[in-house]
């Protein structure tokens, strides 16, 4: 009798333990998720010539937005699992199930460089560090031709925020929220001349950041939950004994030195065919630069 009295009474004590941890879990990630962020990105110019629409289709392809968006920007669900969540990359598109057109300019330059949604909390899983440090011109370019691309109809759920991912965020596991992770008072520099330098290098790698983190030592920076840890790309790491030719190789066909294929839908190599040759030349000119892999 004794023991069937001690075992219900560690059997509730279980329960309320279980409670509580649940509790907390959701009040933290919840209130975490309904965080505002009241950034004013206003007053920046959209132009509307040639040029500066096909500088925004090449920064559309190069810096991943038809990676995650889709190849006609219509949007598309990146991973959908019961426990995990749902991330949804929206149609960015002005056809019927577009997430554009709840946008003005200065609310999409927001979103791009802050993070921040149109309801002005966090996007999930949108990797605004690797576009914090674009120019006025290039974010103009960009949101130009994203007005601009021919409307794609695809209405698609929402984003939803799983028991299992709300346990990342809570304990700070997994940067999922990504208004958390930029740093929106960070000074950005102007963008250097286009040539073969390091410092040219240096903006355009800056679209690397989201997945090789901002000293580029790689792991697990963002992504939704099963990406794979992201290579260290600092000298003395994986990429010790590649050369320039390897490493173009690598960025734009996706082919390692050993001729094994790097898988497109973890290193979108398909996105950086596109890239001028100063641009990919520039990026191994930077990463010669960085401080070692200890």
């Amino acid at each position: 009798m004794m023991l069937r009295r001690l075992g219900g009474w560690a059997l509730l004590l279980l329960v309320l333990i279980v409670a509580t941890g649940a509790g907390y879990v959701w009040f933290e990630s919840q209130t975490r998720i309904e965080r505002p962020w009241p950034i004013d990105a206003a007053g920046l110019a959209i132009p509307a010539d040639p040029a500066a629409l096909e500088r925004g289709e090449h920064l559309a392809v190069t810096r991943g937005c038809t990676f995650c968006h889709a190849a006609d920007l219509g949007g598309q669900i990146l991973t959908d699992d019961g426990f995990m969540g749902r991330v949804v990359a929206g149609n960015l598109t002005t056809g019927p199930g577009s997430a554009l057109l709840r946008y003005d300019d200065a609310r999409l330059v927001r979103a791009i460089r802050h993070g921040v949604g149109s309801n002005d909390r966090s996007l999930v899983v949108m990797p605004s560090e690797s576009y914090h440090a674009l120019s006025d011109a290039d974010v103009g370019a960009l949101i130009a031709y994203l007005r601009s691309v021919p409307p794609v109809e695809r209405a698609l759920p929402a984003t939803r925020v799983g028991p299992g991912a709300r346990m990342l965020i809570a304990l700070n596991k997994a940067p999922l929220l990504t208004a958390e992770i930029v740093d929106h008072e960070a000074v950005r520099a102007p963008e250097p001349p286009e040539a073969v330098t390091a410092e040219y290098g240096a903006y355009v790698a800056s679209m690397c950041v989201g997945c090789h983190g901002p000293d580029y030592s790689g792991g697990l920076v963002h992504g939704p939950p099963g990406t794979p840890p992201s290579i260290d790309l600092r000298p003395g790491g994986p990429l010790s004994g590649w050369d320039e030719e390897q490493f173009l190789m690598a960025l734009r066909h996706g082919r390692r030195p050993d001729g094994s294929i790097m898988d497109p839908s973890v290193m979108p190599w398909p996105a950086f065919t596109t890239l001028t040759d100063t641009e990919a030349r520039a990026i191994w000119a930077f990463l010669k630069t960085l401080p070692a892999s200890p």
